[in-house]
């Protein structure tokens, strides 16, 4: 069950109302790429919240003074993910995140290293 499209997303960081436009479509590999502070970490941690199955992740990151609950539209080629009222419709276990969250969590370097 391959991502297709992010289609929306709405009250989640830097995204107030975010929607697709023009062919989006992911391909065997898409690159993301922008500015700091542009939404990547937002983006990952949506995706992570999706495939955990743990809306908190979405919730703590709901646009400063929108007023509004955070909303998201994942397409996949199986259906839509939606994020809405405090909960995924559908959650995702396939999917894997490989940030700085994840080599955080799962790798540790160490400036220790034996020399040869």
């Amino acid at each position: 069950m391959s991502l297709r499209q992010i289609k929306h997303i709405g009250s989640a960081g830097r995204f107030c109302a975010a929607g697709a436009e023009g062919d989006v479509t992911f391909k065997t590999f898409t690159l993301i790429f922008g500015e700091n502070g542009r939404g990547k970490a937002t983006l990952c941690s949506i995706l992570r919240s999706l495939q955990t199955d743990d809306p908190d992740i979405v919730l703590g990151r709901t646009t400063l003074g929108s007023g509004k609950a955070p909303n998201v539209v994942i397409q996949f080629e199986d259906g839509s993910a939606l994020f809405k009222d405090g909960a995924w419709n559908k959650p995702n276990d396939r999917l894997r995140i490989f940030d700085a969250q994840y080599v955080a969590e799962r790798h540790h370097a160490s400036s220790n290293l034996a020399s040869s």
